[in-house]
């Protein structure tokens, strides 16, 4: 097997353990919120210092990386310090430390997605869709299993031992890189360049964040709404994120394959319509059914998520793809940094029913602006 072949196992298997860990905040969040009595509106403020670092910081980082070419180091200890931070989340007495702790966590994902984009932009020459299809089904694997693991051993072992398994994986996805992965060792001659990011990487960057917006203000919130609004117990709020992420594990190479053949933006488009459509009617009809509809949402969403980083690898020199990749992640991580907070607020005088109709137009939103991408 050549190293190319190694390069996708190993960054399928990282990219399950930083989006799963991604994952695990959602989920622990109403445990928190019950143990320590906070109000919707808190627990919005709590994901949200996780994204604003999260996001925020991914241009600062990708650029970092561009000039130091220490890629490898970057990527292994952001693994490390999600997991830690997330482990610590436990001792977190207050609001106040709950919050720094999820910051944290926000910045060891933060390093990830920046680094791994150029490492997959600079040794996958050919289908690169396709490439990074096969990441992704790694990071929907993540986020459908990681949550019904957490909720699982939560609730017959304890919050603890929990997060003390989520930690001992992020450690040893953090060896696993460092062994396999090889630094990109050419000399780059040209870095950062502010008059590269041109209306591409500008329109990249607004859809993102529209879909993040949809993203993170409804999956951030399912699990509490199966608890709260549906009275369902854990097992079901870790159950249905469960539902909502594994159609990612066969969408995401699907739509990478696909955007090879007809096009970036075909795909791009079809997922961001249909996922708004499928969480209307996730809210609308009862249950079981409705649990169809949210597989549904998560089908479409997961179906443009290679789309981004595919237009970012055809089109940015990769000499300062890391630094794009971060400016595209960190203005589009906007959305995830608004809508839970926006979402938490609205359900606190709304009703968390209500409020979840919100971000569905975020992603209608995106879907129109995906048609102003040029066609190729």
């Amino acid at each position: 097997m050549n190293y190319q072949n190694h390069l996708l196992a190993t960054v399928s298997v990282t990219h399950y353990v930083n989006d799963g860990l991604d994952m695990v905040l959602p989920v622990i969040l109403p445990i928190l919120v019950e143990r320590y009595s906070l109000t919707f509106f808190q627990m919005g403020l709590i994901i949200t210092s996780y994204f604003i670092s999260a996001s925020f910081l991914q241009p600062i980082i990708g650029y970092a990386s561009d000039i130091t070419g220490r890629k490898k180091l970057y990527l292994c200890s952001g693994l490390i310090l999600l997991a830690f931070s997330l482990y610590m989340m436990q001792f977190a007495h207050n609001f106040f430390l709950m919050a720094t702790c999820a910051f944290t966590a926000g910045l060891g994902y933060a390093i990830y997605h920046p680094e791994v984009i150029a490492f997959i932009g600079y040794h996958v020459k050919d289908r690169r869709g396709l490439g990074l299809g096969i990441h992704g089904l790694g990071g929907s694997a993540g986020r459908a299993f990681f949550p019904l693991i957490t909720s699982t051993i939560a609730s017959l072992f304890g919050l603890g031992i929990s997060l003390l398994a989520a930690l001992v994986i992020g450690i040893s996805a953090s060896l696993l890189a460092f062994l396999i992965l090889r630094e990109i060792s050419e000399p780059l001659e040209k870095r950062l360049d502010f008059k590269q990011v041109g209306r591409i990487v500008i329109l990249l960057s607004v859809i993102l964040a529209l879909r993040s917006a949809f993203f993170y203000g409804t999956v951030s919130f399912v699990p509490t709404y199966f608890v709260k609004v549906l009275n369902s117990d854990m097992v079901w709020s870790g159950l249905s994120v469960f539902i909502m992420m594994i159609a990612g594990l066969v969408t995401q190479p699907i739509g990478g394959h696909l955007s090879d053949i007809f096009g970036r933006r075909k795909v791009y488009a079809v997922s961001s319509f249909i996922s708004g459509i499928g969480f209307i009617v996730f809210l609308v009809l009862p249950l079981p059914i409705s649990l169809v509809a949210l597989g549904i949402t998560g089908f479409f969403i997961f179906l443009g998520f290679p789309m981004t980083f595919a237009i970012i690898s055809d089109t940015i020199p990769k000499e300062t793809m890391s630094g794009n990749t971060g400016i595209v992640s960190g203005i589009g991580g906007i959305g995830s940094v608004l809508s839970p907070m926006m979402v938490g607020l609205l359900a606190d005088h709304f009703g968390l029913y209500l409020a979840l109709f919100i971000p569905i137009s975020f992603t209608i939103i995106a879907g129109i602006l995906t048609l102003f991408l040029p066609k190729k």
